[in-house]
Order: structure tokens, then C-alpha cells, then sequence
């Protein structure tokens, strides 16, 4: 297909400047003494608090506990605490408009009969009075910051903070912060504006960032730096998205990761919070209600982790949306919505388990190739970025399809759901504003039968480790290692039922079999022979082909094998039932009570043969 053209940057730009101007409106507040609405000061109808006065530039939107929560004249999102109101609580409300306080609840000099003041007990009965009548208001659920997020009718908003911002059949509309079905977007601090025209998919100037970002080394070349694109366009969409994957670039140091993260920031500008240092609590307040990205640079394992695990603990909270719930110094509780697409760099990234990975896509950067000329293809990264913006509101209505598109195609390759949804999320992004095209000559496959094999081969490395829970814990015991045995021989569970799958432990298979039971049963642990078969010659274990290890629910010695990991004090035990019934063996009843160091111990049994199946079949 021909290329798109490029953008009018010049028409955009003039748009701009014509916007500019008209918003340098002067802000009108008559003094007290005008009429406003036909009323002169204090006697509008239902004054002072039976009703709201005209055109009262402050909104009260509901009460929460001892809280009552306002819009004030600035467009902000307040809360004041009963112990908080007063007269400089009313001057801080109607900061923009100082006389309309003394219009509407007047204080009157008796002597001289002109207005003195405002009479704040008045104002502040008349605000909570119509906050309590719009009944109890939580902002965690109704209000919105900056960045973007879909409306009642799933179309696609962006809010830079000054103004609401939508697209409707291929026009640019805005509107000023407001409630829009009975969701809040309180004015905040201005950010990034769309492209004033619409952007074409593959627009040029889009396609050239991602040249730009194939100058890198990638170690997966064809596919890493469509991928971060893809990233990019999800950092925009942010509160839109069911599913926000996150990046993690790593690689040695002087292989450009830093240079990238200048790379995003030049291109998303205002729109994103980059840090090269900070905590958990500390992005969670500063992003707020907000739906803007996050870059994390420099987030490198340490001698004690917990403060770089939390971090990534956040972003994997934030790729699902879920709550989190915090207690506060008002003993009441709290909760925070996370909604932002975060970004990582580091030399040694922090350890994760498969829940953190399963959420970020692993990019990893060789060392640069000094004999070639890193050619700079970005030339205005703010441009680009507000372009990448307009296109992704312009292509918004073609988002449900294009990602399903791509989660069927990994789908039918058996990647997982959480994969799905992370690949395929940047994938569909990257489409979206490149179009098929652009990936094309990036070197993916898209018009390629192999288009699904190649992503199965490139992702295999980096999706093995996200393993099930219940893949993991068995990993886990086979990985064990039994200590203090005979002559400082310290032998290791896999190993050993390996040797005895192969006849390697004894001289006959009773006299390996004793041996193997009595090196497990330090563990607490058991092993049999599944092909085992009662008095009338039934099987006992029907469809088992070699030796189940048995691993009781509770057990002192086989909790040690256990501490430190997340299947300490008993967990073991739920996280082995969420294996398929055909590999942890749980509903047999007494075929289940095996003798272990002389007792008899119910056990949940791990055909062995049928877990290494399951691990070739992924």
C-alpha cells in the first residue's frame, strides 16, 4: 500500500496559536456590589445555603466521612475535613473570583451599610448542605486525572489537565474539565495537547521514530524496538486500556539504555514521570489519580531488595488496574487506583517471580557497534509525540479489533493468557499507529504464515520463566537438595528419582527404590511406583506409567524444604491442587497414605512422567 502522507506540521502548528489566543480570555468577577444574574449581592433566590447561588463557580460533589469534596473555581479537586473549613478555606475555594464570596453571602457593615466582608458561616453551611445532598462521594471511583481513559460509550478522552479532548468523526473537539457521565476530571496542571490534524497510521514522521529507535542494538531486532513502540503509544492510553504491559530494558553499561529513557522524555515530554531513584509510596503519590506513564531508570538489584521489588510490584498492579488498599493516620481506610504503563532500565534487573515478568516484556540491549554511525532519525521528539497521541485517538474505533487480532494469533501458538495480553497488547499498539507496513520493514513477518512461530521463538526464552504457580513449587522440590546425607553426599530429589527412572540408584529396582525412599524421607518425603497394582491385579494408579513422588500436605521436615520461598507454611500444599489432575494425583482416598519414616502420610502424588510431558508441551 502507498505510504500515508506526512502531517502538516505547519497547520497544526497555526492551530495552536489560534487556540492560544482564545484562551487568554480575562477571567470577569464583577465587584460585590453588581448584580449577577439580575440578583443584587445576597438576594439571589434561596439565599444564604437553601439553594446554590447563580453560576457558583465552585461545585460540591459529595460528602466522605468527615470530608466534604469540591470542584473549586480553579476547576482543582479539593477535600476539606470538618476542622478545616473557615474563611481562609472560602478565600482558597473561590481563589479566581474573591468578589463573588462577598456577592453571594455578604457581610454588612451596620454604620455605613456596604459590604464589609463574607459572612463564612453561611458560605460553608451552603457548601456542605448541597455536598450532603449530592449524597457520599468517593474520588477513588468518580474522578480522573490527567491522561487518557474512555467514557460511558468507550470513546477515547484525553485529558491534559487544562482541558477534555475527543475525537468525533475525525474532528478534534475540547471541552473544559468537567463531569462527564458522573465521572469528575478535575482541572490540574497542563500537559501535552493532541495534534490539532488528524494523523494518518504510518505516518512518517511516526514510522521515523521507530527507525530511530532501531538504532539501538536490540537483541531482537526484528521485533524489540517495535515492541517499545508499541509501549509508547500504550503510555498514552494508559486508563483506556483493560491491560497496561510494561517494558524493561536491560543490557551492560554504555549500551544506550539511559540515552532511551532521554528518548521517551523527549517524546512524551510533560506526559511522563521519569525518576532514576524514588519508592513505591513515592510514584503512588506523585502520579495520584492520573493515568500518565512511569520510567524508571537505573532500578538495579540490590544487596536488599524490597524497595526495587515493591516497585515492580506496583507496575504489576498497575497493568491490571486493581485497588490498592492503605490505611491512613485518620484510621480510616484508603484506597488507590493505578493505572499507569510503566517503563524500566537496569544492568541487573531485581528478581521477579512469574506474576511480575508475566506483565513486562524483556528487551534486552548488546553492546553498541562502534564501527557504525548511530544514525539520529528523531528531529522534535514533542512533536511526535503529540502526533503518536492524535493517532491513537484517531484510530481508537479499530483498537477492539486489532487486538483481538493478535491475541488469537498467540492464542492459537498456546501463549499463555497473561502472554496474550502483554504481547499482545504491544503488538496491536504498535500496529495501530505504524500500521502493518511500517512493522513489515522492520523486519517482522506480518505477512508470513511463520508470523505466529517467529513470535513463539523470539518470546520462548522470556516467557519460560514466567511459569505456573504450581509448575514453579514442584521445580522447587525437585530442585532440593537432601543434606547430611551418608559419607557428605548431598543428593538432590530430581536427580535421584532420575537415577532410579533409569535403574542407576540400585542392583535390582526394590533395592533402588529403598534407597531413593530413604534419602526423600529426610525431606519428608515419599516416592511409588504408580504401575503398582492391588491383590486382584487392578491398577492402583489407573494411567500412571512410572513412579509418583508423594509430597504430604503438612509436614515438619518438608516445610524446611519450603522456607524462604512464597509456598512456606503449608502453601506448598494449595499450589500443588492447581495442577492438572493427570500430574498432582488428589482424589485416589487411601491410595493416597503412603509410609514415610515409618508412618503412614496422606500425600498429594506428582506422576512424574506426566509433569515432564506437561513442561515439553510448555
Amino acid at each position: 500500500m502507498p505510504k500515508p502522507p506526512a502531517s502538516n506540521p505547519t497547520r497544526a502548528v497555526f492551530a495552536d496559536a489560534l487556540r492560544a489566543g482564545e484562551q487568554q480570555k480575562p477571567l470577569v468577577d464583577p465587584p460585590p456590589t453588581a448584580k449577577r444574574g439580575g440578583f443584587e449581592a445576597g438576594k439571589w433566590p434561596g439565599a444564604p445555603y437553601e439553594r446554590l447561588p447563580p453560576e457558583c463557580p465552585v461545585l460540591p460533589l459529595g460528602i466522605e466521612g468527615k470530608v466534604v469534596w469540591l470542584i473549586d473555581s480553579v476547576g482543582q479537586l479539593q477535600g476539606l475535613a470538618i476542622n478545616e473549613w473557615g474563611k481562609k478555606a472560602i478565600v482558597h475555594l473561590f481563589a479566581s473570583c474573591p468578589n463573588y464570596t462577598q456577592w453571594a453571602w455578604p457581610k454588612w457593615n451596620a454604620k455605613t451599610l456596604t459590604i464589609s466582608g463574607v459572612e463564612v458561616d453561611d458560605a460553608v453551611a451552603c457548601l456542605t448542605k448541597h455536598a450532603a445532598a449530592r449524597g457520599l462521594f468517593e474520588p477513588a471511583d468518580r474522578v480522573r486525572g490527567r491522561g487518557g481513559w474512555v467514557d460511558g460509550k468507550g470513546r477515547f478522552l484525553w485529558h491534559s489537565g487544562d482541558r477534555i479532548w475527543r475525537v468525533d468523526n475525525g474532528r478534534l473537539r475540547e471541552a473544559l474539565p468537567a463531569e462527564i457521565d458522573e465521572v469528575f476530571y478535575p482541572r490540574r496542571p497542563a500537559i501535552e495537547h493532541p495534534w490539532q490534524e488528524p494523523v494518518a497510521q504510518g505516518a512518517a514522521e511516526l514510522v521515523g521514530l521507530l527507525e530511530d529507535l532501531r538504532s539501538w542494538e536490540w537483541e531482537r531486532p526484528a521485533l524489540d524496538p517495535i515492541l517499545f513502540a508499541g509501549w509508547m503509544v500504550c503510555a498514552y492510553a494508559g486508563g483506556a486500556l483493560d491491560w497496561r504491559p510494561g517494558v524493561f530494558v536491560t543490557g551492560d553499561a554504555g549500551v544506550g539504555k539511559s540515552t532511551m529513557q532521554h528518548v521517551v522524555k523527549e517524546v512524551l515530554g510533560r506526559v511522563l514521570f521519569k525518576t532514576g531513584d524514588t519508592t513505591e509510596a513515592g510514584i503512588t503519590q506523585l502520579v495520584g489519580i492520573d493515568s500518565l506513564p512511569v520510567a524508571v531508570d537505573e532500578l538495579e538489584a540490590e544487596a536488599d531488595n524490597k524497595k526495587v521489588v515493591a516497585v515492580v510490584k506496583l507496575a504489576q498492579i498497575a497493568a491490571s488496574g486493581d485497588w490498592k488498599f492503605r490505611g491512613g493516620q485518620d484510621h480510616q481506610g484508603h484506597r488507590f487506583r493505578m493505572v499507569s504503563a510503566f517503563c524500566f532500565g537496569a544492568i541487573n534487573p531485581p528478581p521477579m517471580d512469574g506474576a511480575k515478568r508475566s506483565r513486562l516484556a524483556i528487551l534486552n540491549l548488546k553492546p553498541l557497534d562502534r564501527a557504525k554511525v548511530r544514525q539520529r532519525v528523531l528531529r522534535d521528539g514533542g512533536v511526535i509525540g503529540r502526533m503518536m497521541l492524535r493517532r491513537l485517538m484517531d484510530g481508537w474505533g479499530e483498537w477492539p479489533a486489532t487486538l483481538e487480532k493478535w491475541r488469537t494469533l498467540l492464542r492459537e501458538r498456546a501463549f499463555s493468557q497473561r502472554a496474550q495480553d502483554t504481547y499482545g497488547t504491544l503488538l496491536a499498539a504498535a500496529e495501530l499507529v505504524l500500521g502493518e507496513e511500517a512493522l513489515e520493514a522492520a523486519g517482522l513477518p506480518i505477512a508470513e504464515d511463520s508470523l505466529a512461530d517467529f513470535l513463539a521463538a523470539a518470546t520462548h526464552e522470556e516467557r519460560a520463566g514466567n511459569v505456573a504457580n504450581w509448575r514453579g513449587c514442584i521445580a522447587h522440590v525437585l530442585e532440593s537438595m537432601v543434606e547430611g546425607w551418608k559419607g557428605g553426599e548431598r543428593p538432590i530429589v530430581g536427580q535421584a528419582l532420575e537415577d532410579l527412572d533409569q535403574g542407576l540408584t540400585g542392583a535390582t529396582d526394590a533395592a533402588g527404590l529403598a534407597t531413593v525412599r530413604r534419602q526423600l524421607g529426610a525431606l519428608g518425603l515419599g516416592v511409588i511406583d504408580g504401575r503398582e497394582r492391588d491383590k486382584a491385579g487392578v491398577p492402583k494408579y489407573p494411567g500412571s506409567e512410572g513412579y509418583l513422588l508423594a509430597i504430604p500436605a503438612a509436614s515438619p521436615l518438608t516445610a524446611k524444604a519450603f522456607n524462604g520461598t512464597r509456598w512456606a507454611d503449608g502453601v506448598w500444599a494449595g499450589a500443588l491442587r492447581q495442577a492438572p489432575e493427570t500430574v498432582v494425583i488428589r482424589d485416589r482416598g487411601n491410595a493416597q497414605v503412603v509410609w514415610i519414616n515409618g508412618k503412614s502420610t496422606r500425600c498429594l502424588l506428582v506422576d512424574l512422567k506426566a509433569y515432564a510431558q506437561a513442561s515439553e508441551e510448555g
